[in-house]
């Protein structure tokens, strides 16, 4: 179960969601939601791996967990980061430790590669647009949703 306190926020909707999502996308490993600390160009979400082994964790843009509201494009961020868990957990994406070089389906790419570029991105992107509306559907039939 994800925490619904963390570090100063109390996210009971988004800790709801993600489970929601976990479940849609078959996820079988242990993610944390945190905030996101350091933040890059446009970056509102991004997904690593722990150091050891156990589990990922899904950092969310301080704003978004303030905010703890479910709106379509919070849905949206939370399929997408957590279908990077997804590529994680099933061995197509890795990161080296300082996250300048990503290791997709055995191809090496650097991090300087555009954001839109980079296929691991697009992938999620896509299963955003596809997950969607069945994540949309499992939320209001629990009521997450109003």
């Amino acid at each position: 179960m994800i925490e619904k306190y963390i570090q100063g926020y109390y996210i009971p909707n988004i800790s709801r969601l993600a489970e929601v999502v976990i479940k849609v996308l078959g996820v079988s490993a242990e993610v944390d939601i945190r905030p996101l600390r350091m933040k890059t160009s446009d970056a509102i979400g991004s997904a690593e791996k722990y150091t050891n082994d156990w589990g990922y964790t899904v950092f969310i843009d301080t704003g978004i967990l303030k905010a703890d509201e479910l709106t379509d494009p919070v849905i949206s961020l939370v399929i997408h980061e957590i279908w990077h868990v997804k590529q994680m957990e099933d061995g197509r994406l890795m990161n080296n430790d300082v996250y300048t070089v990503a290791v997709w389906e055995g191809v090496h790419y650097t991090m300087t590669m555009p954001h839109d570029q980079r296929p691991w991105e697009i992938e999620a992107e896509e299963m955003a647009e596809a997950c969607f509306q069945k994540v949309k559907d499992h939320c209001l039939n629990l009521n997450i949703l109003s």
